[in-house]
């Protein structure tokens, strides 16, 4: 079941006032609530709608009135919308305007696929692997041979203020 969203500045544009305080939202007009919500995992739920005072509108049909109060599409290459929508492929990013599920976006014709992107070619990166035998004998004394890292600085410091930290590893 699909759960629909309302837009806080289309209510606003539509002459609606929102108050949320303590979890709980309220919309009204005129001073006349209208719908009152409760927050749940980080949205507001609508628990009540509360018709208005003329038998011929209710609160959907304010709110309703809000969604006619429709600003034009936003028109998004498909690299800016692939963007938007956290790097997801940009096949889905298109599917989703194409099939209905994304209101309020039109793509404009342009690059088909996302030009290169940093964030996608960082995170598919893979170090080199390390070999999987030993390039070189060990050692035979301790502190013959001695591999250190330095790490930092770091962004947040240690508890004793500090921010780097370094290894000392003994082959």
């Amino acid at each position: 079941m699909p759960i629909p969203l309302i837009s806080a500045s289309r209510l606003d544009k539509a002459g609606h006032a929102i108050h949320i305080e303590n979890g709980k939202c309220e919309i009204s007009k005129k001073k006349k609530t209208i719908a009152k919500f409760t927050e749940l995992n980080g949205l507001y739920h609508l628990i009540s709608r509360i018709p208005s005072t003329k038998s011929t509108t209710s609160a959907s049909a304010n709110v309703a009135s809000a969604k006619s109060a429709k600003s034009p599409p936003l028109q998004l290459t498909v690299h800016e919308f692939h963007e938007i929508m956290g790097h997801m492929s940009p096949k889905s990013a298109e599917a989703l305007v194409r099939d209905g599920h994304v209101e309020g976006i039109k793509l404009i014709e342009g690059d088909k696929e996302p030009k290169d992107c940093g964030v996608c070619k960082k995170a598919k990166q893979a170090r080199k692997s390390f070999p999987k035998v030993r390039e070189s004998a060990r050692k035979a004394k301790y502190g013959e041979r001695v591999h250190s890292d330095v790490c930092g600085p770091l962004p947040t410091a240690s508890r004793r203020g500090k921010k780097y930290f370094i290894t000392h590893t003994d082959d």
